[in-house]
């Protein structure tokens, strides 16, 4: 019998409908595997690993609610899963969703994971945003990530800023050294090169970043915030909200709590309607 993977639309019957199993599914298909014990999908599978995060097994699971004995097969998949991480000699594993979680990743409590980190998620129409800056007189200046390429210190200045947003973004579990040659080679061509990202002061210093990865549905998605002085990311984002309200286009956000409060997003963030991604480890 040939197993055909699920859609979306069946597989993931109830909203959000933009459960990790399908990202997953569809960036690492060599590594999905299918649970059909009674001749249809019950449950799926996949893992994969960031280099990044070493000794890492990252994965995401999904049981279909109207599966027959489901906590066998929650027992099984997990089972799997571990036999995987001693395989790759694998010291933790981590999965993540969004809240509320589903079945399985609530099960995993009773198992031992914990809950690592939890991010904020909303989309933002920059017209109905007013961003309160605090009192800054210093003189700066803003430019895109295209303008930093063409000045060595600024760039290197950028990769170690937002090095340390990124650790700073996973504060339970670091992620591995790299050399900032790697660290360029990763992050670069995930950021919006055009929009006004990085606030530098008028002895060419740079004191903030507010870093856009790629989006297909937005401008883009706030990735990745820092600041050597203090208000100078809440002002370079607020200068950012107006660049985008100037052009109509509408901005993704999945930040930590403290990430929020940086930018004075924290009251904002309690009249949209949000998202909450968590993360699980064992």
């Amino acid at each position: 019998m040939t197993i055909q993977l699920p859609t979306k639309s069946f597989f993931i019957p109830q909203p959000p409908d933009d459960r990790e199993i399908f990202w997953a599914m569809q960036r690492y298909p060599d590594n999905v595997k299918v649970y059909h014990p009674h001749g249809s999908i019950d449950g799926t599978s996949v893992f994969w690993h960031n280099r990044l995060w070493p000794n890492i097994l990252f994965f995401a699971v999904y049981v279909d609610p109207k599966a027959m004995d489901r906590h066998f097969l929650f027992h099984r998949i997990l089972d799997d899963l571990t036999k995987l991480a001693g395989k790759f000699s694998d010291k933790h594993l981590v999965t993540s969703d969004y809240d509320p979680q589903h079945d399985f990743n609530q099960w995993l409590h009773q198992q031992g994971f914990t809950l690592m980190d939890k991010v904020h998620c909303a989309t933002l129409n920059p017209d109905g945003l007013s961003i309160t800056t605090q009192n800054f007189p210093t003189s700066t200046q803003e430019l895109t990530v295209s303008e930093a390429l063409n000045h060595p210190e600024l760039l290197s200045q950028l990769l170690t800023m937002s090095w340390q947003a990124y650790r700073d973004n996973h504060p339970s579990l670091s992620p591995a050294t790299v050399s900032t040659h790697d660290w360029q080679a990763l992050l670069l061509p995930e950021l919006v090169s055009d929009i006004p990202s990085l606030l530098v002061n008028d002895s060419g210093n740079l004191i903030a970043i507010s870093l856009l990865a790629k989006s297909a549905q937005t401008a883009g998605k706030l990735w990745l915030v820092n600041e050597s002085t203090p208000g100078a990311a809440n002002r370079l984002f607020a200068n950012q909200v107006t660049w985008l309200k100037s052009y109509q286009r509408s901005l993704s956000i999945c930040l930590p709590q403290v990430t929020l409060k940086l930018l004075g997003l924290t009251e904002q963030m309690a009249m949209l309607k949000t998202t909450t991604y968590e993360n699980f480890l064992q």
